[in-house]
């Protein structure tokens, strides 16, 4: 077959020497792909046309301490306001913590960014689509290694039923996604039938993952019922409650609190951030203070398990101007504020300040939708950082940047998780989270490619020869690491975390011979 060919792609990269701010300036005001990832902030124009700044390796400082605010940012929102409502909604829903998590951490981890409208697919010039599947293939492999590796650094014996089920529908689906995503496909407006073909894959692809989640669920509900049976409750005496108690719930005012005693309790990131060290903690405290008026924390070891009634008012308030971002279109996001804010006034009006509600797993929603939200945007933003800086440093090409450098934000992000998780000593669910991220990976892929308007009458093959190299080191990872789990007894060990890594040596060696044009991608044929 033949590959996507991006070394005619028109490259931000100093190829050429440029002496001053200016010649700078004009090459990222000039060059399309300067800006392919900026979703806020255009960091190159920033620096070199409003500040002109004489050096790349001033720029290259500012981009690292960029980043190092971030990963701050990430790893507070991930650690104090993603991780407690994840496991919160954990401990309320019937189902196994191995299910909980393959089921709805892709979910809540992803949806922003499946919803999101990335640029690269919208311009169609370049064959610059095909950078979007080249993406979510490192992304594939990073989400994969990384989760693996820090299970094995912790040591964990998994079901084999979990692991056989998890990885054969893993590696059947990654097939059928390669097989679909390098057809060449006839997209021109006045041709229907591969159009057709198409969205019947895409039909496919959702609804076999349906059916799965649908099994998924049903098997855990019933294995939670069996291991945890219901108990046999005496009827609850509601005689000593208050007089307004049977409307608005069963719990009693708790009178020893106060409301700026909640508040406080609530905001306080010194108090909450103790765990972490202690330079960093006091360097995110106001980061923290912020976004503990944004976003609603439910947790046992706070007062009320974490309800603060203003918090979350305010929270469905400003939800509907969070996802401005997302690119939903004006009606459904007017749906979106009528709902958010009716729901801040029911929400007010039928709840008190210093009773806990009946269910608060609504509460702990929004709040694990909101940080979700917040670190999609801060990993964009990484992804922007790392895009300019290499691509205006390196000439490198498009797949590679995206394939070698992306997904430092995801796998920051993974790896607090997977450790959080690991701490709690909840390994089945850390073992989910893995499957999970890989998983939905794969399964909407397609469907994602299409709705983006990756394919079209300028890209009918979206895959490049280094995201072919990937492709089959990917088939590699997954079918070795099922037989390796399976003949060391289901137990993830540091002898499988040596050859993952090995592995991944062997790859990025690869890719990086690649790119001095040492070697040729696999699958390529060339004419000498």
């Amino acid at each position: 077959m033949s590959f996507v060919d991006h070394s005619n792609v028109t490259r931000c990269s100093l190829h050429l020497p440029l002496y001053n701010a200016s010649q700078a300036c004009e090459l990222v005001r000039t060059t399309f792909t300067c800006g392919l990832f900026v979703h806020f902030v255009n960091h190159l124009q920033i620096a070199f046309c409003s500040f002109h700044l004489p050096f790349v390796s001033v720029y290259a400082l500012i981009s690292f301490l960029l980043l190092l605010a971030i990963f701050g940012m990430s790893y507070t929102l991930a650690e104090y306001f993603f991780m407690p409502n994840f496991v919160t909604l954990m401990d309320i829903f019937p189902l196994t913590k191995f299910a909980f998590s393959y089921l709805f951490f892709g979910i809540s981890f992803f949806v922003p960014y499946y919803l999101s409208i990335w640029r690269s697919c919208v311009d169609k010039v370049e064959h610059l689509s095909a950078v979007q599947f080249s993406r979510m293939t490192g992304d594939l492999m990073r989400h994969f290694v990384t989760g693996v590796m820090v299970l094995c650094i912790r040591g964990y014996r998994v079901d084999g039923v979990n692991i056989w089920s998890s990885l054969v529908f893993i590696l059947l689906g990654f097939g059928y996604l390669i097989a679909v995503t390098s057809k060449q496909y006839d997209v021109h407006e006045n041709t229907h039938q591969d159009i057709y073909l198409l969205k019947f894959r895409v039909i496919i692809f959702l609804f076999v993952f349906s059916m799965v989640s649908v099994v998924v669920f049903v098997v855990s509900h019933t294995n939670f019922w069996r291991l945890n049976p219901p108990k046999d409750y005496a009827p609850e005496d509601y005689s000593n409650l208050e007089s307004d108690a049977e409307v608005l719930g069963r719990y009693s005012k708790r009178r020893q609190l106060k409301r700026c005693k909640i508040w406080w309790r609530t905001v306080n990131g010194f108090r909450n951030t103790k765990g972490a060290q202690s330079c960093l903690g006091i360097l995110l405290i106001p980061f923290y203070f912020l976004a503990a008026h944004l976003i609603p924390v439910l947790a046992v070891d706070r007062p009320l398990c974490g309800w603060n009634k203003y918090v979350n008012c305010f929270s469905l308030v400003i939800f509907p101007f969070l996802c401005m971002p997302l690119g939903i279109g004006p009606e459904a996001w007017l749906l979106l504020v009528v709902i958010c804010w009716l729901s801040s006034v029911l929400v007010f009006m039928s709840t008190h300040s210093l009773r806990q509600p009946d269910y608060v797993w609504p509460y702990a929603l929004l709040g694990l939708s909101l940080s979700s939200l917040a670190l999609r945007y801060l990993i964009q933003e990484v992804e922007n950082l790392t895009w300019q800086f290499v691509s205006f440093r390196f000439d490198v090409m498009p797949d590679l940047v995206a394939l070698m450098c992306f997904g430092l934000g995801d796998i920051f992000c993974e790896v607090i998780i997977l450790w959080h998780l690991i701490q709690r000593k909840f390994f089945d669910a850390a073992f989910g989270v893995v499957m999970s991220m890989v998983t939905y990976g794969i399964l909407l892929a397609l469907p994602l490619l299409l709705w983006h308007g990756c394919y079209n009458s300028n890209t009918h093959i979206i895959v490049t020869g280094p995201t072919e190299t990937c492709i089959q080191f990917l088939f590699l990872m997954f079918g070795s690491s099922l037989f390796h789990v399976s003949m060391s007894g289901y137990e993830f060990r540091m002898s499988l975390f040596l050859y993952l890594l090995a592995v991944t040596v062997v790859y990025m060696t690869f890719q990086w011979m690649t790119y001095h044009f040492w070697v040729h991608s696999f699958a390529t044929l060339h004419n000498v």
